[in-house]
């Protein structure tokens, strides 16, 4: 399960839960708008987590966003690394993600 929240008019075109960032494996999600990088919540100061392992409550764990830009704010995409228009970068493995990223940033 994904805690997003897309804004109107926003569609996902991708999710890949095998997106790898520093020796990690994250979810990245492609709509038409945005680039979204979940991760499971820190168990470190999550009260939602204390109360699930202690069987208090029974909650799904969800992905949250860790970061997201803006497609139009993509610079270049090379085979394993995305930089932003502000110069910085993402290094991702994740073929799916970086090929349909290429096709969108094309066709934008």
């Amino acid at each position: 399960m994904y805690d997003l929240n897309l804004t109107k008019g926003e569609e996902i075109m991708l999710i890949c839960d095998d997106a790898l960032i520093k020796d990690k494996l994250y979810s990245a999600i492609i709509t038409n708008r945005k680039l979204y990088i979940l991760d499971y919540p820190s168990k470190l100061y999550n009260s939602e987590e204390d109360l699930r392992a202690s069987g208090r409550l029974n909650l799904v764990k969800k992905k949250e966003v860790i970061f997201s830009s803006y497609i139009k704010d993509i610079k270049a995409i090379s085979k394993d690394k995305i930089t932003f228009k502000d110069d910085s970068s993402l290094l991702i493995t994740c073929p799916e993600v970086l090929n349909k990223l290429k096709k969108i940033t094309k066709e934008i």
